[in-house]
């Protein structure tokens, strides 16, 4: 949900764009305009936004993000730790492929977070004053989560997923901060049976 959230806010705002390509629609003709996936079918993934961001340098006033319960689609979550944590570092690792700067901030941000939580809390058994940022960052991250993702599950009439917030929050941080390193450095996975890289 907070994915979607952040897709829509940078689509309606027309700074960034993200989307899902279990929830995406376009032109043929367009997509033919653009042409296709030529220039972006050498990586296994990331199609659907690597299309978005070629289609939203053509036509930049035209992207829209359908904000309708009836427009929503559901996708099944991966079945084991191994198999969400392979599907996480193989989307970390095509984002230096993604255009435009505000999507790079973006995501360069959230994982910069991370990691300087996971090294708050690491460090602070040295330096003490830093488990006191580490909380102070998670704090502030935390409440920001709660807001915004209440929001969403709100509006997606789930709000059952928010009784899973708080164990959730703290995996959260360190997870981002593990995938998002794994994403630089390791670019081979399996992928629908497949290993690719």
């Amino acid at each position: 949900m907070g994915m979607i959230l952040v897709a829509g806010a940078g689509i309606q705002g027309q700074f960034m764009g993200m989307c899902n390509g279990a929830n995406l629609a376009y032109e043929r003709a367009v997509f033919e305009e653009v042409g296709g996936f030529q220039g972006i079918d050498h990586l296994a993934s990331g199609d659907d936004m690597l299309l978005l961001q070629k289609i939203q340098a053509r036509y930049p006033d035209q992207i829209g993000f359908l904000k309708q319960k009836a427009a929503q689609t559901l996708t099944h979550a991966k079945p084991t730790v191994e198999s969400f944590v392979e599907q996480r570092i193989r989307w970390a690792s095509k984002s230096g492929a993604y255009q435009g700067w505000a999507v790079q901030a973006m995501l360069g941000t959230v994982w910069l977070l991370c990691l300087s939580m996971t090294l708050d809390f690491l460090m602070g058994f040295w330096y003490p004053t830093l488990f006191f940022w580490g909380f102070f960052k998670l704090g502030v991250k935390g409440l920001c989560d709660y807001f915004f993702l209440g929001l969403a599950a709100r509006f997606f009439e789930r709000p059952k997923l928010m009784q899973a917030f708080l164990p959730a929050a703290v995996l959260h941080w360190w997870y981002i901060a593990f995938v998002g390193t794994a994403g630089l450095f390791r670019k081979r996975y399996q992928w629908k049976g497949r290993a690719v890289q």
